[in-house]
């Protein structure tokens, strides 16, 4: 298997020299699967890595704006896709082969520095002070339920699914994260639980079935609208900062909600779950993770 560089060309060179420069240099580093950059004019490029992987295609529609856009990471990636200036007929096998095979600049790449200042200068102005909070979850969460329920399972899950096999559903590996963070808690017998962040309210129904009295706080009206049409006996919901809780728990969870929290924030929010737990307690979180690099 060769791990050399293809260029089929059926139309002139790659116009514009600084995106051809680019995309070998990319192409160069890959090292596992296949990867096939199609440009206008018929230019074609191609790399086999040495290393099993999948087999993905990025079209290339409008090369000075990719140009653009790459420089700008991940985020300008996104953007791109987003405004049709690439396109890839099978997106799943190439973001897959692009988090395989390419880590974040790093600090030492020409402009890494003073873009992570500006991303932490925007990031600081952001934070999540319990104002900064409320005004970033309505900018985020408030664009309307019908939005998230367009995209997201049937139970209005907005976190990361576990899946077993890559033929699972969506549905099926959102359940099987329910079923482990439940069988984890085990709330049976009546256990006194804290949802923090409990979005729309589907573990917060869930552990409520299995026997848990549980209290579900969110920031966004939006969440708390569509929670409280599941509110019974054993499930209540709040509009309220994790700060604010008071009461003792024999279970706290928090899914996906330290990346909300905000790393200056750590040390407040841990201290509130311990100040908030009965003295034998169990808590059960799930959070994402990324590389400081692209932060």
């Amino acid at each position: 298997m060769s791990d050399r560089l293809r260029i089929r060309a059926a139309g002139p060179a790659i116009a514009n020299p600084l995106l051809a420069a680019l995309l070998r240099r990319m192409l160069g580093r890959l090292r596992h699967g296949r990867l096939v950059c199609r440009l206008p004019g018929g230019v074609c490029l191609e790399q086999q890595g040495p290393l099993p992987g999948p087999d993905a295609v990025l079209d290339v529609h409008q090369p000075r704006r990719t140009l653009t856009l790459l420089m700008h990471g991940a985020a300008g990636l996104h953007e791109g896709y987003i405004a049709g200036v690439w396109s890839s007929p099978n997106l799943p096998a190439l973001l897959t082969l692009l988090a395989l095979n390419f880590t974040p600049a790093p600090p030492s790449a020409p402009l890494a520095g003073p873009r992570r200042v500006i991303a932490r200068w925007r990031h600081a102005a952001n934070a999540n002070s319990r104002s900064g909070s409320r005004r970033n979850i309505l900018a985020h969460y408030d664009l309307g339920n019908a939005f998230y329920a367009a995209w997201l399972d049937a139970s209005m899950l907005y976190s990361s699914a576990l899946y077993a096999a890559p033929e699972d559903t969506l549905e099926t590996a959102q359940a099987r994260k329910l079923d482990l963070v439940t069988d984890w808690l085990d709330v049976r017998g009546g256990a006194n639980v804290l949802d923090i962040g409990c979005g729309w309210g589907a573990l917060a129904r869930r552990l409520g079935a299995e026997g848990g009295r549980v209290t579900g706080i969110t920031l966004s009206p939006a969440q708390l609208d569509h929670a409280r049409l599941f509110a019974d006996g054993m499930i209540s919901f709040a509009l309220r900062d994790y700060r604010d809780e008071t009461g003792l728990y024999d279970r706290i969870v928090s899914i996906e909600m330290l990346e909300a929290v905000g790393e200056v924030y750590w040390p407040t929010y841990f201290s509130t779950l311990r100040a908030l737990e009965t003295r034998w307690p169990r808590r059960a979180a799930d959070h994402y993770h990324r590389r400081r690099a692209i932060w």
